[in-house]
């Protein structure tokens, strides 16, 4: 399905035709600015999509922020899923990608040479 693109300013009730929410893979990311552009924040939730309509609380996502008073800009993400799971991948002290054992040691996360 082609991509909506709602308008950049205000809130907006306008329906966008689209199929995000139907699946449990979908999820929304979205990052926070000031009002000089500067990013602040970004956060990752659940699609918050009920039955074909999808629902987005502006407020209350800057407030799950930390955020209460100012002016802000917040740009919203709908993705879904497409491959693999969800999950953390290490690096090591040379840059590579770490697939062994690891062990955690206070703030310290440490790998395990067998």
């Amino acid at each position: 399905m082609a991509s909506k693109q709602l308008p950049d300013s205000g809130i907006s009730k306008q329906k966008v035709q689209a199929d995000f929410g139907r699946y449990p893979t979908d999820f929304i990311e979205y990052y926070v600015y000031d009002s000089d552009d500067n990013f602040i924040v970004s956060k990752i939730k659940k699609s918050g999509a009920k039955s074909d309509l999808v629902e987005v609380n502006p407020g209350k996502d800057l407030r799950d922020c930390g955020l209460i008073a100012g002016k802000y800009k917040i740009t919203y993400n709908f993705l879904r899923q497409r491959g693999g799971k969800p999950r953390v991948f290490f690096v090591d002290e040379t840059g590579e990608l770490w697939n062994g054992d690891i062990r955690q040691e206070g703030e310290n996360i440490l790998k395990v040479l067998s």
